[in-house]
C-alpha cells in the first residue's frame, strides 16, 4: 500500500499531544468520584509535569525558533507554528488549574478543612497566625532593593515576591525558601488553614517598616534545564554532565509568571531584566504554582489527624508476595520455571530479595545491573555494595544523564566505586534505559529484565512488568547485551531471543506488523495490541496505518504522547486509541501481535514508540515464551482496554473523551479492580 496520500491532518502535533495528556490528570483534580486529597494530588502533579515539559521540551523550541528553523513536524507544523498552539493551550490549562484549585477549595470546606482568608479569621485567630509567622517564616526571609542583581539570583521554580506603589522607584524583593510551608494552620481545636501568601500580604510591615500598605505582587520563573547531548568524542562523561548540571543555577529564564494584579509597567521590567520573551510571561489568578497542595496532608499528619482523614485517599492495598521469589530458594524457583510479577499488584519485594539474596549467597560469584533511577536511600544499591564489600564481582552501569536525576548518579557513582563496585556511566551521546540486572550462581546466569526502573519507591505507584528467567538464550543475550553498553564489546548484530535499540527494535516491530499485514490478506482476523507511555514514531505509525487499511485492527493504550490518529477513513479506521489515567502512573509497555486465537507473540520492553527510544538509547525488547505468562499478560490488557471507570478514548479531532459507563459496565476503575484481587492472592 502507498503512503503517498497522507496529509498532516494525520498525525497529531507532539507537544499538543502532551498538553492533553496533562489535560487528562487535571481532569482527576476536578472528578468528584477522586478521594478528596488526592484531587489535590492530581493539580499537584500537573504542574510538575508542566513545570518538567516547559524546562525541557518548550526550551528545545525556542531553541529551534532562535536558529531560524521552520522545519515541519508530520502534523504539518513549524516550530513557530507548534509555538503559538502551545501557547494557547498552555493558556487554558492555567485557567483549568485556577478553577480546579478553586473548587477544592469549596470541598475542603465542606469536609472541615477550609482554607480561610485571614481578613475572616477572628481577631484572637489572626494574632495566632501572625506571631507563627513572625516566629517561624519571617527569619527566614531576606529582603533586597529589586535590581539586576537580586533578580539574576531568583531560582528556578521558587516563589518570588515584589513590593512597592507603582510609581515607586524602588521595590523590594524577597524569596520564598523551597523549605517554607506554603500553608499556616490556624491554632484551635478544628482544622483551619490560610496561605503563608496571604499571611504575607498581611502583616507585610513586620517585615519592614517602610512596606506597610505597600503592594505586594509574586512571580516565578522557569529556567532551561535541558540538557545538550554530548559529542561522541566526549571522553570523560562524568565531569562532561557534572559540568553541565553546574551551569543550570544560571540557566536563563524561559518563563515568567505573575500574578494577575500585577502592573504592566512592573510586569514588563521584569520580563526584560529576567531575559523572557514576552510571549513566555503568563499573568495568572490564584496560586503561581500549585506543586503546594500536597503540604495539606503533612499538616494533617503532624496534628495526628491522617486517620480522621483516611477517607480523603485512597484505601491503602497490600500487594501479592509471590512466594516462590520471596524466601532464600528464589534462585532455584527461577532456575525451575519464568516467573512473571506486575508491580505494584506484585509486591517489589521480590525484586528487592533478588538483589539482597545474591549478596549474601555463598553460591553466587557475580552480580550485574543497568540503573537509570534508584531511590536516594535504595535498598538495591545497599545490597550491591554488600555483595563487593563481600568480594562478590559486581558491575553496575550507571545512566548519568537521566534527566534531573544527574546530580543523584553522580553521587551514586561514587557510592559504588567507593564499595568497590566496578562502574560504568554509558556512552556520551546515547542514554542506557535498558532495565536489566544478572546473577552468576554456581556458573548459572539468572536474569532479571523489566520494563521499570530499578526503584523501590516508585514501584508502589508505577505499573511495570519484571521477567525473572534462566532461560539459557535470554541470559546469553542479556551477557552481550552487558558487554556492549559497558564498552567491552561492539554492539551484537543478532542476538537469539532480545532485541535492543539502536538498530534492531523499530525494525522488528515494523516486521512484526508486516506479518499481521500478511495474515489480514490470507483472510485471518489479526490484532496488534500496544501498551505504551508515548507514541510518536513516524516510520512505526504509518506502518499501522498500512495495518489498519490491510484490516488489522489495533488497539492502543497510550498513557502520555500520542500522535496517531485514530478512525480517519480510509487511514486509520481500524486504529482506537485510549489512555488511562488513576491512581497509579501506567508505565509498562507491552508490544502484543496476535495472528489467530493460538499463534500470539508477546513482547515487553523498556522502550516507548518513540525515535528517541528506538534511535537514541539503548533499550531492550524481550519477548514472553511461556504460555501462561503470556495468557496473563493478554488477560490484564484485556481487562484495561474494557474499563470504563477511569479511560478516555481519542476521537480522530485528536480529543481526549472520557468513557462513559454502560449499565452493564463495572464502575470500579481497573487499577482498584486488579489491587483487590492481588491482595485477595495473599489469603
Amino acid at each position: 500500500m502507498r503512503l503517498d496520500f497522507l496529509t498532516h491532518h494525520d498525525f497529531m502535533n507532539r507537544e499538543l499531544s502532551w498538553m492533553a495528556f496533562n489535560e487528562r490528570v487535571l481532569a482527576l483534580s476536578q472528578d468528584a468520584g477522586q478521594p478528596l486529597l488526592e484531587r489535590a494530588n492530581f493539580l499537584s502533579i500537573t504542574q510538575s509535569n508542566f513545570d518538567e515539559w516547559y524546562m525541557v521540551r518548550m526550551a528545545d523550541l525556542i531553541r529551534d525558533i532562535q536558529a531560524g528553523d521552520d522545519k515541519k513536524d508530520p502534523a504539518g507544523m513549524t516550530p513557530q507554528q507548534q509555538m503559538n498552539a502551545v501557547r494557547h493551550a498552555i493558556r487554558k490549562q492555567l485557567r483549568h488549574q485556577y478553577q480546579s484549585y478553586e473548587a477544592l477549595k469549596v470541598a475542603l470546606s465542606n469536609v472541615h478543612l477550609p482554607i480561610l482568608p485571614v481578613a475572616d479569621l477572628k481577631a484572637h485567630d489572626r494574632a495566632a497566625v501572625r506571631r507563627i509567622f513572625q516566629q517561624t517564616i519571617q527569619p527566614e526571609l531576606t529582603l533586597k532593593t529589586m535590581d539586576a542583581t537580586s533578580l539574576s539570583e531568583v531560582s528556578n521554580g521558587t516563589i518570588n515576591y515584589v513590593v512597592g506603589h507603582t510609581g515607586d522607584a524602588d521595590w523590594t524583593t524577597f524569596a520564598l525558601p523551597a523549605t517554607t510551608p506554603r500553608f499556616i494552620r490556624v491554632p484551635g481545636p478544628n482544622s483551619r488553614f490560610v496561605t503563608t501568601t496571604d499571611v504575607m500580604t498581611t502583616y507585610i510591615a513586620d517585615l519592614a517598616t517602610d512596606l506597610a500598605d505597600k503592594q505586594v505582587y509574586q512571580f516565578r520563573i522557569l529556567q532551561d534545564m535541558s540538557m545538550p547531548i554530548l559529542p561522541k568524542s566526549t571522553t570523560d562523561v562524568v565531569d562532561a554532565i557534572q559540568a553541565e548540571v553546574n551551569k543550570r543555577a544560571t540557566a536563563p529564564a524561559i518563563n515568567l509568571t505573575v500574578s494577575a494584579q500585577m502592573p504592566a509597567e512592573l510586569k514588563r521590567h521584569l520580563q526584560q531584566v529576567l531575559g523572557v520573551d514576552r510571549l513566555h510571561v503568563f499573568k495568572v489568578k490564584g496560586p503561581l504554582a500549585y506543586d503546594f497542595v500536597t503540604e495539606l496532608n503533612d499538616l494533617l499528619k503532624q496534628e495526628d489527624q491522617a486517620a480522621e482523614f483516611a477517607f480523603l485517599h485512597y484505601h491503602p492495598y497490600r500487594p501479592h508476595q509471590v512466594k516462590a521469589l520471596a524466601g532464600a530458594d528464589i534462585f532455584d524457583n527461577i532456575v525451575a520455571q519464568d516467573y512473571l510479577v506486575h508491580h505494584p499488584y506484585d509486591s517489589y519485594d521480590a525484586v528487592l530479595n533478588f538483589f539482597q539474596r545474591a549478596a549474601h549467597d555463598d553460591l553466587v560469584s557475580e552480580i550485574g545491573i543497568s540503573i537509570y533511577r534508584v531511590s536516594h536511600d535504595s535498598p538495591i544499591v545497599a545490597a550491591l555494595t554488600q555483595a563487593a564489600q563481600e568480594g562478590k564481582h559486581v558491575v553496575a552501569l550507571v545512566e548519568i544523564k537521566a534527566r534531573f536525576d544527574e546530580p543523584n548518579n553522580l553521587k551514586l557513582v561514587d557510592t559504588l566505586q567507593a564499595a568497590g563496585v566496578t562502574v560504568f556511566t554509558s556512552f556520551p551521546a546515547m542514554k542506557v534505559h535498558a532495565k536489566m540486572a544478572y546473577v552468576v550462581r554456581d556458573g548459572r546466569t539468572i536474569v532479571h529484565l523489566g520494563t521499570g526502573n530499578y526503584n523501590d519507591k516508585t514501584a508502589h505507584f508505577y505499573t511495570d512488568f519484571g521477567l525473572f528467567t534462566a532461560d539459557e538464550h535470554m541470559a546469553a543475550d542479556v551477557r552481550r547485551v552487558f558487554a556492549y553498553v559497558t564498552g567491552q564489546a561492539s554492539q551484537p548484530q543478532e542476538l537469539a531471543d532480545i532485541r535492543i535499540a539502536p538498530n534492531m527494535l523499530r525494525a522488528t516491530l515494523i516486521e512484526q506488523i508486516d506479518e499481521m499485514i500478511v495474515a489480514a490478506d490470507a483472510g485471518k482476523r489479526p490484532e496488534i495490541w500496544f501498551k505504551v507511555n508515548s507514541i510518536s514514531d513516524q516510520e512505526l505509525i504509518e506502518r499501522l496505518y498500512i495495518a489498519s487499511q490491510a484490516g488489522v485492527h489495533i488497539h492502543l493504550l497510550v498513557r502520555g504522547i500520542a500522535t496517531a490518529m485514530p478512525n480517519l477513513p480510509n487511514v486509520s479506521e481500524n486504529i482506537q486509541i485510549r489512555s488511562i489515567v488513576g491512581r497509579l502512573l501506567e508505565h509498562s509497555r507491552i508490544y502484543l501481535f496476535k495472528r489467530d486465537k493460538e499463534d500470539v507473540t508477546v513482547y515487553l520492553a523498556s522502550a516507548d514508540a518513540m525515535p528517541r527510544n528506538f534511535d537514541r538509547r539503548v533499550e531492550l525488547l524481550f519477548p514472553i515464551h511461556d504460555a501462561a505468562l503470556k495468557h496473563r499478560i493478554r488477560k490484564i490488557f484485556r481487562q484495561m482496554w474494557a474499563d470504563r471507570a477511569q479511560s478516555f478514548n481519542k476521537t480522530r479531532n485528536g480529543r481526549y473523551v472520557r468513557r462513559k459507563l454502560q449499565a452493564d459496565s463495572d464502575p470500579v476503575p481497573v487499577q482498584e479492580r486488579l489491587l483487590i484481587a492481588a491482595e485477595n492472592e495473599n489469603d
